[in-house]
């Protein structure tokens, strides 16, 4: 009887064994089956953010490219009067930025009445008179 109940024992070891052996295959591949899940979410997460990185980096250098181009340059010589913009504010296309005048010599071409013509003669010297707050 002895042989027997040691059999038995032997029998029920191996049968945990076993069982503890197939709990431990089934979870490994759960496991497995995760990470190989995890893997192409990954995957995919990385072509999302590599799409993003390259589509920020193209708005980047669209803005560079912008900031190169923003450069102003005034048509003639002359002085700043008046700024109605400071360094890093926003304007649009048409805002007024400042007034640009000369402090030299200008030319002004106008009209003359009929009869003051008689009294205009070639160098004479003469005054022009702005409205103020006229834009020119």
């Amino acid at each position: 009887m002895g042989g027997s109940l040691a059999g038995s024992w032997l029998s029920y070891g191996l049968a945990k064994l076993y069982q503890q052996l197939e709990t431990s295959r089934k979870a490994l591949a759960q496991a497995e089956a995760a990470l190989a899940m995890a893997k192409r979410q990954s995957q995919g997460n990385k072509q999302q953010y590599q799409g993003q990185r390259e589509s920020i980096q193209a708005q980047l250098n669209h803005l560079q490219e912008q900031k190169a181009k923003a450069r102003i340059v005034a048509g003639r010589d002359g002085v700043i009067f008046t700024k109605q913009v400071k360094a890093g504010d926003f304007v649009n296309p048409g805002n007024k930025l400042f007034s640009l005048g000369t402090t030299g010599q200008v030319k002004v071409e106008t009209y003359v009445n009929s009869k003051d013509m008689a009294n205009v003669r070639k160098g004479n010297q003469v005054s022009v008179v702005f409205k103020k707050g006229m834009n020119w």
